[in-house]
This record gives structure tokens, C-alpha cells and sequence, in this order.
């Protein structure tokens, strides 16, 4: 983003409480990357988390809001310190009555800063931090004022239940795709309620597609999909809670394995062009949707960036949710893009409602 669009951006809360990008597109795309360096765009921490699978040398989760970096710092040491069951219940997961216990217990490890939010933000722990991002609230206030109008619980699950591809699409055309879910989408998803309580208005200030009916579009494919049965990103949109669908770094035969080499992940606040002046032999980078609230000639001078101070062979994965940016595209000399994976791994893609996930190989 633009100094002048920082300015315009309040960091003094969480906006997402979980990653809502697919970590399976990232792992896919960088492989087995032991001995490698990552840099990873931090949002809630899971999926910085999740690419400790992936044996690397460390993993830099990056932010520039030191209120996300907060959030990232209290899971780390929640994974440090407790078991599994512990975690999931700590999070809110699972149900839980010693929240606040357990805080008070890890708090004396955390830095001051951290301390000191977490110190005045108690209730948010105690209701269970991952219902508690602008985001999911976003999604909670829709679970329960608009899907009620719309669908009962039976239906969504009926929607939910796995069934034949056929099966699925005639029962999204004939039961689901109803009038009132689609008049939903122009009074929910348009770009001012949106942007003022999902996400950011500054943050959709270079969208100019007709932000409903993208969404639509979208969610109809999913929707009417085999991929979207064991979406946990879907289970926490139609039902609340992400239910046995955990997402990929508190699955149980994750957890032990991040939880063994948390300590390789450290945070970084700042943008990604300063986290490059400081590790430069990182060659995996984990760019979110970074690109959306940028210009083009910000992008381009960031792109320029990360392929001139980045390692050799540098794999760089990114998203487009509704803004088209491709450094391949803009500097085809340095950067290939690998369409067939890209092509690939965006049709399986969980965060359904992005446009596109990119692969790109520096050269």
C-alpha cells in the first residue's frame, strides 16, 4: 500500500483472526524446502505457521500491523507451551472456561508489547480469539441476521453433505441458488458494506469490477462443486465454527511437527520490502494478496524489489482477488510464470472467492 493509504488504514485492532487463504496452494507450489529461507505474509499467523511442514531453514511472518504480529506472537507461544487438546480449546476450537487461566499463565513470555495488548484485550481471549477478527464477525453477524432469511441449518448442511458432482450442481440449482440468495448479494457484498465491515475501504480503493456480482460468480462454482465439502473456510462462512474441518496447522498430524520447530518462525513488522533488507537468501515468499492494494506503479517498484533482493531460484505465490497483478506479466525477462500449476491449484483453491492463484519463478 501507498504511505497515503497507511495512513488512512486503523491498525489498533485484529482484521483477521485466521488466515482465510488455502495453505495447501503454498505448500504444493514451494515443496520440500529444507535449507530454505521463507518469507510469509503474517494476517493470523496459520499459514506462516503451516509452511514450518515444509522443513525450511526458518519462516518470517511479516506484517506491517503490529496488532496481527500480536496475534501471531501469543499462537506461537500458545503451540510452544501447550498439547493439542490445550491449544485447540485455548484458540477456541474447542469449548473452554480457563481461557483467561491459561493466558495469565503464558503471559510472563511474551514481549511487553504483546503483553500489554493481550493485558487489555482479556475478553477477546476469553470468548475465544478465533471468532474475534473484523472478519469473522463479518462472517458471524451474516451466520446469524441474513443466512436465517435465506436457508435453514438442515439446507446448509444438506449443501455441505458429500455427494456425486451431478448430484451437487442440480441440488445448487434447484434447492440453493434461490431468489433470496441472490438478492443477497447486491444488499451484502456490495463494495461499501464490504469494504467498511469486512474488510477495509481503502483496501478496495483500486477495485473497479462490480464487486457483488463477483462474488456470486464465484460461489456459484463452489458452490455447486465436489471442492466444496470439506472447505473449512465455507464451514466457518454457512455454520460458525470450522467443525472437524480443521484448518491445515491444527490438523493433529500438524501440530507436533510445527509445534517441534516453532522456533524457526519469527516475526517481522514491517512492509515486505523492508523484511528483504534483512534476509536476503530467503527464496520462498508467501505474498497473500499484498499486490490488491496497490497501483501499478507501487507494484512494479515492489516486484522490482523482491526479484532483485531475493534468492536465486525465488519462488514467489501470490492471490488475485479482484485486481489482476502478475510479476511474470510485467517482467517476463526475470520471471516465469507457471500457468499449468497456477491453473491447477487455483481450481482447488478453498479461499474459492479469489480469482486466481500465481506461481511465479524467478530466473
Amino acid at each position: 500500500m501507498s504511505e497515503k493509504q497507511l495512513e488512512n488504514v486503523s491498525f489498533d485492532f485484529i482484521r483477521y483472526a485466521n488466515c482465510w487463504e488455502d495453505p495447501r496452494m503454498l505448500l504444493q507450489t514451494f515443496g520440500d524446502s529444507k535449507g530454505h529461507g521463507v518469507i510469509s505474509i503474517a494476517s493470523a499467523g496459520d499459514n506462516s505457521f503451516s509452511l514450518l511442514t515444509l522443513d525450511p531453514k526458518y519462516v518470517v511472518a511479516l506484517d506491517i500491523s503490529a496488532v496481527q504480529l500480536y496475534l501471531v506472537e501469543l499462537k506461537k507461544l500458545a503451540i510452544s507451551k501447550l498439547s493439542y487438546e490445550e491449544f485447540l480449546q485455548f484458540m477456541g476450537f474447542k469449548e473452554a472456561s480457563n481461557r483467561v487461566q491459561v493466558f495469565d499463565k503464558l503471559k510472563s513470555e511474551l514481549s511487553l508489547k504483546t503483553k500489554a495488548y493481550w493485558e487489555a484485550n482479556r475478553e477477546v481471549i476469553a470468548k475465544g480469539v478465533i471468532f474475534e477478527g473484523k472478519f469473522e464477525k463479518f462472517f458471524l453477524y451474516f451466520r446469524k441476521k441474513v443466512l436465517p432469511f435465506i436457508h435453514s441449518q438442515k439446507r446448509v448442511e444438506e449443501l455441505l453433505r458429500p455427494k456425486s458432482a451431478e448430484e451437487q450442481e442440480r441440488f445448487f440449482h434447484d434447492k440453493w441458488n434461490s431468489w433470496r440468495w441472490r438478492k443477497m448479494y447486491p444488499l451484502v457484498f456490495n463494495k461499501h458494506i464490504f469494504g467498511k465491515y469486512a474488510r477495509d475501504p481503502e483496501f478496495m480503493k483500486h477495485v473497479e469490477t462490480t464487486v457483488p456480482e463477483f462474488i456470486k460468480n464465484v460461489a456459484v462454482k463452489h458452490y455447486s462443486s465436489v471442492y466444496c465439502f470439506d472447505n473449512p473456510f465455507l464451514r466457518f462462512f454457512l455454520t460458525g465454527s470450522f467443525q472437524n474441518f480443521l484448518p491445515h496447522y491444527v490438523q493433529p498430524e500438524n501440530y507436533k511437527v510445527i509445534q517441534n520447530r516453532i522456533d524457526r518462525l519469527t516475526l517481522f513488522e514491517g512492509l515486505i520490502e523492508d523484511g528483504l533488507a534483512d534476509f536476503k537468501d530467503a527464496t520462498r515468499f508467501n505474498l497473500s494478496n499484498i499486490f490488491e492494494y496497490m497501483d501499478v506503479p507501487l507494484f512494479q517498484s515492489v516486484a522490482d524489489k523482491l526479484i532483485s533482493q531475493s534468492g536465486d531460484k525465488a519462488i514467489f505465490a501470490y492471490w488475485n482477488l479482484m485486481i489482476d497483478r502478475s510479476i511474470a506479466g510485467h517482467f517476463p525477462e526475470r520471471v516465469e510464470n507457471n500457468r499449468e500449476l497456477s491453473k491447477s491449484l487455483s481450481e482447488q483453491d478453498h479461499g474459492y472467492f479469489y480469482k486466481s492463484f500465481n506461481v511465479d519463478y524467478k530466473l
